[in-house]
């Protein structure tokens, strides 16, 4: 091979080599890709990544994968059951200041604050949209301890106050309720904390949410309420009613210190081909000792079925659900 042959092959062999390494560099993934982060290590961070066709999507991804991190490891119920959760205004605070809060949407979904997005990137070739998302976890550990710290200190004063002064069985029991439902929030919040923290200095329980249900419990069976039941389906709504107070733990007999009325009425609506519609009125009146008039709600809904048979039974069914999730909070909110 001539000396010019030579140097001609080892320029194309230069600029080849070149080109595969340009080519090789462009493809280079960072390594945050696979998990590894030297900058955002996992002993110091919670982190995930995203990907998707664009880069909003992206982050958003990286943003779920730190939360369901929290998800699976909690396995937090959806939401406080309490019926009458009353956030007093100066427990606010208590509330306001938690870093990590829960959003309910149709399914179980945490939203976390304090998580942010570092680093980005877009393949060449795919053009897919890549992102890290971190979440420090010193920094949000300590706010965890301090909402908990909140939570205690706020339940610490709603308790403090039943002991210390002369409530009635409604101001105790709504009392109870509150200290429940804060104490729900910082047993979530305590879970998340035992993710994001990878120590065993966790916050002990000052409280068992269990003894607070069945004192409130102890509280509500004190109560004794009357029911009676006017309108359609009388004799079945007044079961209705009074079951629904006896499963809420409220004492039910003829001659109580309260009474509760109840009246449903409906009317049919005109029928729209294979639909036959009812419009429904549930009201609940609410008396006191001297049977004085307290107060009350109406609930007005409608209703569609196939049959007419069937449209009647979604009445009662939907006034039954209304009573489960409303009435007991109602009933409380006249006492006031």
């Amino acid at each position: 091979m001539s000396s010019q042959s030579l140097l001609i092959f080892l320029f194309v062999g230069l600029l080849l080599a070149c080109g595969s390494q340009t080519q090789k560099a462009s493809h280079s993934e960072p390594a945050w890709l696979h998990g590894e982060s030297q900058s955002f290590p996992r002993k110091q961070y919670v982190f995930g990544v995203g990907e998707a066709d664009t880069l909003s999507s992206a982050k958003e991804r990286a943003r779920a994968e730190i939360a369901k991190v929290f998800n699976v490891a909690i396995n937090t119920s959806t939401r406080d059951e309490s019926h009458y959760e009353q956030l007093d205004t100066r427990l606010a605070s208590a509330k306001e200041s938690l870093v990590v809060s829960q959003s309910i949407v149709t399914q179980s979904q945490q939203r976390i604050s304090g998580i942010e997005i570092p680093h980005t990137w877009q393949h060449p070739s795919s053009r897919r949209f890549y992102a890290l998302a971190v979440l420090p976890r010193q920094k949000t550990a300590s706010s965890l301890r301090s909402n908990i710290s909140s939570l205690d200190q706020a339940t610490t004063q709603v308790l403090d106050e039943i002991a210390a002064e002369e409530h009635s069985i409604f101001q105790t029991v709504k009392s109870l309720s509150l200290a429940i439902a804060l104490q729900r929030k910082r047993k979530t919040l305590a879970k998340q904390l035992a993710v994001v923290s990878l120590t065993a200095n966790r916050v002990p329980d000052r409280w068992n949410i269990e003894s607070l249900i069945n004192r409130r419990s102890k509280a509500l069976a004190a109560l004794n309420v009357a029911v009676q039941a006017a309108g359609d389906q009388s004799d079945k709504m007044a079961r209705i009613l009074a079951n629904t107070l006896a499963n809420q733990g409220v004492s039910v007999s003829k001659n109580g210190q309260y009474r509760i009325g109840l009246q449903l009425s409906s009317q049919a609506l005109p029928a729209q081909g294979a639909w036959f519609y009812n419009l429904a009125s549930l009201t609940v009146s609410v008396y006191g000792r001297d049977n004085t008039p307290l107060g009350g709600k109406t609930w007005d809904y409608k209703v569609a079925a196939t049959e007419p048979g069937l449209s009647e039974k979604r009445i009662v069914e939907r006034a039954t659900k209304i009573l489960e999730e409303e009435l007991v909070g109602e009933f409380f909110k006249l006492m006031e």
